[in-house]
């Protein structure tokens, strides 16, 4: 049986860990597959699309910044990538159609269960209002009590909490970035999100002030997308509050398992998905 060809596009794009987990996954699962990094700037991101029969590339996984690029190339789209304008998974299809799929709002979904944790009945407060925030927010809003978003530009925080408004039943609020509304937020909370690059290995930026995190609700899971390094000074400290944590690291594991899903039909077992965290985690 001839390799299944798949890729990575983004810009820049080495520091994508999608080849060695989905390589993983195909070794795991006795896949003839294998997935490429290939660097694609914004402007070609058309031209790749066209290329995809001629390359035999099956499906590939989208990083940024080219999330919306792909999205608008797309002949068909799942509801959550048309709707948040985000694709992060593309299928080639027998008929030669480009299908686009968001997994990452799926993937944190999966991943916040696997961690013991669930969006059902939550106070979320999501930090950021980024090109991830709305995929994972139209998903935990089908069953969170309320969605608090803050961003330091606070025209985006409310953009993103009428786009949920319009698209779900559940109730949103929009805020600025100061400690002293952070901590507002905070004390009316049940779930941290951290969706900003604030303390991600390779970004100057940090976290000016962790103090609102001393008025959380009591117990509160506080969640860090960011996995790299695996302990932000935001996970250490919450964690000295004694809350609950998670990085990045199992929503970069779940929503691979749907890409490789969505590539091959078939999801990762548990084995695959043990094997390949391990692999992620000293990558």
């Amino acid at each position: 049986m001839s390799t299944m060809r798949y890729a990575v596009i983004g810009d820049p794009i080495s520091h994508s860990l999608s080849p060695v987990m989905q390589n993983t996954f195909f070794a795991c699962m006795d896949l003839p597959g294998e997935m490429i990094p290939i660097h694609v700037k914004k402007k070609e991101v058309p031209a790749f699309f066209s290329s995809l029969e001629a390359e035999g590339i099956r499906g590939f996984n989208v990083t940024m910044p080219h999330k919306e690029a792909a999205m608008l190339c797309c002949d068909a789209l799942d509801d959550v990538a048309r709707l948040t304008r985000s694709v992060n998974c593309v299928v080639r299809t027998e008929e030669k159609h480009a299908v686009g799929y968001n997994t990452d709002a799926e993937g944190l979904r999966l991943a916040v269960e696997r961690e013991g944790f669930s969006y059902e009945g939550q106070d979320i407060l999501v930090l950021g209002a980024g090109a991830v925030t709305r995929p994972i927010a139209y998903t935990m809003a089908q069953t969170a009590r309320s969605i608090t978003f803050a961003n330091r530009t606070q025209s985006s925080a409310e953009e993103a909490a009428a786009f949920l408004k319009e698209h779900t039943e559940c109730v949103t609020f929009s805020c600025g970035f100061s400690a002293e509304v952070l901590s507002a937020a905070a004390s009316e909370s049940t779930m941290l999100i951290n969706a900003t690059p604030l303390g991600m290995q390779g970004v100057d930026a940090q976290f000016e002030d962790l103090s609102f995190l001393d008025a959380l609700t009591e117990n509160a899971p506080v969640i860090d997308l960011i996995y790299r390094p695996a302990r932000t000074s935001f996970l250490a400290y919450a964690e000295e509050k004694k809350h609950p944590v998670m990085n990045g690291l199992t929503m970069l594991l779940m929503q691979g398992a749907l890409s490789f899903q969505h590539f091959t039909g078939v999801m990762p077992d548990e084995g695959a998905l043990a094997a390949a965290y391990e692999v992620l985690k000293n990558a």
